[in-house]
């Protein structure tokens, strides 16, 4: 098999090398392009109607966790185990800068070194990453202090600003509540079924469902509670730069944000 041995600290529950020589989880390869990076497209393309770098930033960095993941599912390998895990916590890095800018003048910065401060954060994630990267429980714990951190921040922010446009402020309220059910409610259960019981069901999975775990399902619930997350965010910014914005849910579930200059 092409990508023998593998490297990577974490080995999936979906049969390795089912469908291709080439390709160790097909399914999991396939469904991190659609349900993590297609996200971050349609956020770049529909929702980023500041026009500010902090939000393409989001939405680019889920984009390249999409990859990351394809790359760590399509090879098992320790160096696109890194490009899936450490875009995380970057993630995390981008969702908590957003929450301190988020009533800072248009384009520009409320703390002009917390910049810096971020990118330091991140290099100490990285180095403390790389040293640890064997051991998969402190990637799990140092993104779920960050995950809990950036989400608390979020919630306080949304649930608390004084709004323009009381519409829009229980809408946002909507999204940032569908972003935890999302997550907590579907993702965790899907993530923490496929790492605990895959014994009990993959024989299942290979037999009538062509492989296919419920970690696909982690990779859409996943993708759409961290674009919820950037949306609720997004939306928050345009009441505060007072931008006449207007909140719709896309078959009465789907968030997405347009200007009504």
């Amino acid at each position: 098999m092409f990508w023998e041995p593998h490297s990577s600290s974490i080995d999936f529950c979906e049969s390795n090398y089912l469908h291709s020589n080439y390709v160790v989880e097909l399914h999991n390869t396939v469904s991190s392009i659609l349900g993590l990076s297609a996200f971050g497209v349609i956020g770049l393309m529909l929702n980023n109607h500041t026009q500010e770098l902090r939000h393409t930033a989001a939405y680019a960095i889920l984009i390249l966790i999409g990859f990351g993941s394809a790359g760590l599912h399509g090879s098992l390998h320790w160096f696109l185990q890194s490009a899936d895990e450490l875009p995380m916590m970057y993630l995390m890095m981008s969702f908590l800068y957003l929450c301190a800018e988020l009533d800072s003048p248009v384009s520009t910065s409320k703390y002009p070194m917390l910049p810096y401060l971020m990118v330091a954060i991140a290099t100490i994630n990285t180095v403390i990453y790389f040293c640890f990267q064997k051991v998969y429980i402190v990637f799990i714990i140092t993104f779920i202090v960050e995950a809990v951190t950036a989400s608390g921040w979020l919630y306080s922010l949304v649930y608390t600003s004084e709004w323009n446009n009381v519409k829009n402020h229980e809408k946002t309220k909507r999204i940032c509540n569908t972003s935890v059910i999302s997550i907590l409610g579907a993702a965790l259960p899907c993530w923490l079924y496929d790492m605990l019981q895959c014994d009990s069901f993959i024989h299942y999975a290979d037999s009538y469902l062509h492989g296919m775990t419920p970690h696909v399902l982690w990779h859409f619930c996943a993708g759409f509670a961290a674009y919820c997350a950037i949306v609720a965010l997004e939306c928050t910014r345009l009441d505060q730069l007072q931008i006449p914005s207007k909140i719709e849910f896309w078959k009465g579930f789907f968030p997405l944000v347009t200007t009504t200059f």
